[in-house]
């Protein structure tokens, strides 16, 4: 018998579409509210998980797991967490138990990103070159030591930590004035005392997604167009495009990230793997693959909607359970690989949010590829400049089993929508971001979501 303990904060699960085996039980610790789908959780322990900033080690849940885990000893035990504040606390009971999976050494390895990037060039791969600037201001020193290791510009810039997600932290210095004027304004910016990383900003490419596990490559999510990067793209509210290709899409279309990323995955993880890896990189040809990051999760809450709705409206937790417990898709009933391996594209197109307010959710006119309209934003809403990735006004699905015909659809369907947004009506901007000093919260906390068809 296989025990599967999964561990909820906030995390909303969905196990639809998993076709569990007889001899594993599911059982679910966390608030009952986190569970959209209860039919294939055989046990489930509501713990209160109300948002103390005093409890950041989630004692209560922490405890609840550990006691699960200690009590199921005589079985086969897995331990899950969908959630980066829960990762740590997890990894240790598994150390502690003597559990199988990800332990704390190879979770540091991952929130290290210096460390990781030096172990992945010693293993042979081309890496973003890069270099750490100390909390401490000093933007000469910065300067000199940037174009050292660096070498020529632009230059992107980003906070160390990977909880620091909001754009308006980010930066590209095209030239040496503007590292300067970057390095000596940051005093006035979000958090002055963050340490920040240096890359070289990579060109004439495609940002990429890959989603692997022991048996190999599941899936790859890309950015379309190769001139622009996603940052820029939400940086200057520009509409953009990331597709999901399959293991076989991918190895047609992108040649050489299967064997890229299996190598990162022996790299990383010589010993051992997770169930599931997301490894970023950046393509420009097959024998020019740089490699970017890695993580346990999708990279945001787009990539999570895209993968649900190319992989048969399953999403990637269900992959994530498969490859725990070694169920193969394609003995899954064949539910998930029927329609995605077959001929089917599919593509997200985001409308970033710029500052103003919405006046009108336009019509989406009819297109031969199947198409999802979702806009996130009400009519009259006040809006602020895009500031993550899922900061957007509308959102839309297509797909197609011809990818020519589809991104030419793509590319029309850019250039032709018009969002009218009244600009004039905003409220005053601020040079750092509003999030972080909480004074121009959005008119809504629960934001309208409105979803509908236009192939009906």
């Amino acid at each position: 018998m296989t025990m599967v303990i999964i561990a909820l904060w906030r995390y909303r699960l969905n196990l639809r579409g998993f076709n569990k085996p007889s001899h594993v039980r599911i059982i679910v610790v966390g608030p009952t509210n986190c569970v959209v789908d209860e039919t294939c959780v055989d046990v489930l322990h509501h713990v209160d998980c109300a948002v103390n900033i005093r409890d950041t080690s989630h004692s209560q849940l922490v405890q609840k797991v550990r006691e699960l885990a200690a009590n199921y000893g005589a079985t086969n035990r897995r331990l899950c967490a969908f959630e980066k504040e829960l990762q740590k606390a997890i990894a240790k009971i598994r150390f502690d138990l003597d559990i199988e999976g990800l332990l704390p050494e190879q979770l540091e390895q991952l929130l290290h990103l210096k460390d990781l990037r030096a172990l992945t060039r010693r293993s042979g791969l081309t890496t973003v070159r890069h270099c750490i600037l100390a909390s401490q201001s000093q933007p000469d020193a910065w300067l000199e030591r940037a174009r050292i290791q660096i070498g020529g510009f632009p230059m992107f810039v980003k906070p160390v930590l990977h909880s620091t997600t909001c754009m308006h932290a980010r930066h590209i210095a095209c030239n040496e004035h503007d590292f300067l004027t970057w390095a000596r304004g940051r005093t006035d910016g979000i958090s002055p005392n963050v340490e920040y990383i240096v890359e070289e900003c990579l060109q004439n490419g495609h940002e990429f997604t890959a989603m692997c596990s022991k048996a190999g490559l599941i899936g790859t999510v890309a950015m379309v167009d190769s001139q622009r990067t996603l940052f820029e793209c939400a940086r200057d509210q520009v509409p953009y495009a990331v597709e999901y290709l399959t293991a076989e899409q991918t190895r047609d279309i992108f040649p050489g990230i299967e064997s890229f990323v299996m190598h990162t995955m022996k790299s990383v993880f010589n010993r051992s793997f997770p169930s599931l890896l997301f490894i970023r990189g950046y393509y420009k040809s097959h024998n020019s693959i740089y490699f970017v990051s890695t993580s346990l999760e999708p990279k945001s809450d787009s990539h999570r909607r895209l993968l649900h709705a190319a992989r048969n409206s399953t999403a990637w937790e269900v992959a994530y359970l498969e490859s725990l417990l070694g169920i193969s898709q394609s003995s899954n009933n064949g539910e998930c690989s029927s329609k995605e391996v077959g001929s089917q594209h599919h593509i997200l197109v985001n409308f970033p949010t710029s500052e103003g307010v919405l006046l009108h959710q336009t019509s989406i006119p009819k297109r031969t590829a199947e198409i999802r309209v979702v806009w996130r934003v009400s009519e009259g809403e006040e809006l602020y400049d895009c500031d993550t990735a899922d900061s957007n006004i509308l959102q839309v699905f297509l797909s197609h089993t011809d990818r020519t015909r589809l991104l030419q659809e793509v590319r029309e369907l850019i250039n032709e929508t018009d969002i009218t947004v009244d600009r004039l009506s905003a409220a005053d901007k601020h040079s750092v971001c509003r999030r972080s000093h909480h004074l121009h919260p959005r008119s809504s906390l629960n934001q309208l979501a409105r979803s509908c068809t236009t192939t009906d």
